[in-house]
């Protein structure tokens, strides 16, 4: 009986509002005090936004020109190697094959499997190769 009416007045303590408060405010502190925010910011554009291309116009005006006409180029590359990569991963391996099916009318069907096989694994290498980006010119070529 005497451990249930010490259990009452225990929940039944009281505390101003200011106490309270103060209380929440300390630990409200307390928690911001032991944050800590880590932002990133991830672009996969090929330009900068506008705020930073009016900064870096500051430092030189003609980057930002310098740095779009860097980005229509890579677009360009891409754009060529993807259509010159898959133009020549069909051909090599349509002549692989019209090599083995040649080879197997005549009577070879081994080495034509080999041929198809080889063409293909070949046009495959290439097919997943990154090509260099295009050559930049340098500084001392602009000039010259």
């Amino acid at each position: 009986m005497k451990n249930q009416k010490l259990k009452q007045q225990e929940n039944n303590i009281s505390i101003s509002k200011d106490e309270l408060e103060n209380l929440l405010k300390r630990q409200e502190e307390d928690i911001l005090s032991r944050l800590s925010v880590q932002t990133t910011q991830i672009r996969q554009a090929p330009t900068p936004p506008p705020e930073e291309l009016r900064q870096l116009k500051q430092i030189d005006r003609t980057l930002p020109d310098r740095i779009i006409a860097m980005a229509e180029k890579e677009q360009k590359f891409r754009h060529r190697a993807t259509y010159f990569g898959q133009l020549n991963f069909i051909l090599l391996v349509s002549i692989g094959y019209g090599i083995a099916t040649i080879a197997g009318i005549f009577g070879s069907q081994v080495v034509g499997s080999i041929i198809a096989g080889g063409v293909s694994y070949i046009a495959y290498v290439f097919k997943t190769h990154q090509p260099k980006p295009p050559k930049q010119n340098t500084k001392e070529e602009n000039d010259g």
